[in-house]
């Protein structure tokens, strides 16, 4: 409904904004379809009296609506971006961790040793090499067994399930009592290290190149019966970007190399004169020693 410039006017006249006793206009459920002992009706804002027939009564009604609907919405979209957590969201509060304490740290370090002594072990021997097994100082090559040997573990990564590799190193002695000789171990990538190749570079590409947060690796390991804390996760990363290092800085050289040799080109917006006085306004290349006009 547009209003004639005489109604507008006799609108402002009886609407007065700046009266210090404000009146509250309460509008019939009837005309409104929205209840009106809303708290919302509180807020609105100040409108005279009914209490005479006016053909601007339907038009005051309809603007009052709608400023009720849109404080409504207004107030609703408040609560649920400013408002309590616990109104914003229906995901539970979160719980503060409190600090372990000794007894519970080492508690948890022996479940998680016993959860990894239960995975799949992988027995390899290592037998001590013929140009060894012969003692220097007598010459004897019957030399005996110490024990099962010198035992070390190293977890490798299968894809879908981990393996524990349980290298078992061959210990011969003399019988003379002046030699004794052990099988060399199996390479390893870090040394002392309890973590193959396999299972460096899984992490690394789930890290950099599957961007998956070190939690949600964490919590992959955990349902494979692999605890790993992330703090072992991020020394390993850094361990394996140190021992790949040449591999990265001899790539980053390359792609200088060949980004400093592509010819750059671009469409130019305005006319473009190359050597001799011709005007063109094809593309300019850079190592045509074009002037721009």
């Amino acid at each position: 409904m547009l209003l004639e410039p005489a109604q507008l006017a006799m609108l402002l006249d009886v609407i007065d904004l700046n009266a210090k006793r404000l009146v509250r206009w309460k509008p019939p459920v009837q005309s409104l379809g929205i209840d009106n002992k809303s708290p919302t009706w509180s807020k609105l804002g100040v409108v005279p009296p009914i209490d005479h027939e006016c053909a601007l009564t339907g038009v005051v009604t309809e603007l009052m609506n709608k400023l009720a609907k849109v404080e409504h919405e207004l107030a609703r979209l408040k609560k649920s971006q400013f408002g309590p957590k616990s109104e914003r969201t229906k995901m539970p509060a979160p719980v503060s961790a409190k600090r372990a304490t000794p007894a519970e740290r080492q508690a948890t370090r022996r479940a998680n040793a016993t959860a990894k002594g239960l995975i799949q072990t992988l027995k390899i021997e290592h037998t001590v090499p013929e140009s060894a097994r012969t003692c220097p100082a007598c010459g004897n090559d019957k030399l005996g067994a110490i024990g099962e040997g010198r035992s070390s573990v190293v977890y490798e990564f299968v894809p879908a399930r981990f393996v524990r590799h349980e290298h078992v190193q061959e210990v011969l002695r003399c019988g003379c009592g002046d030699y004794v000789v052990t099988a060399p171990g199996a390479p390893k990538v870090i040394e002392k290290g309890r973590y193959g190749a396999s299972f460096l570079a899984h992490l690394a590409v789930a890290k950099c190149a599957d961007h998956t947060p070190l939690y949600r690796i964490e919590k992959d390991f955990a349902r494979q019966g692999f605890p790993l804390k992330r703090s072992t996760m991020n020394e390993l990363l850094h361990r394996a970007s140190e021992i790949t290092r040449p591999l990265w800085v001899h790539k980053q050289h390359k792609s200088a190399q060949r980004a400093s040799s592509r010819k750059r080109c671009y469409q130019p917006t305005c006319r473009v004169l190359l050597p001799g006085g011709v005007e063109v306004g094809a593309a300019l290349l850079e190592q045509a020693g074009a002037k721009l006009v």
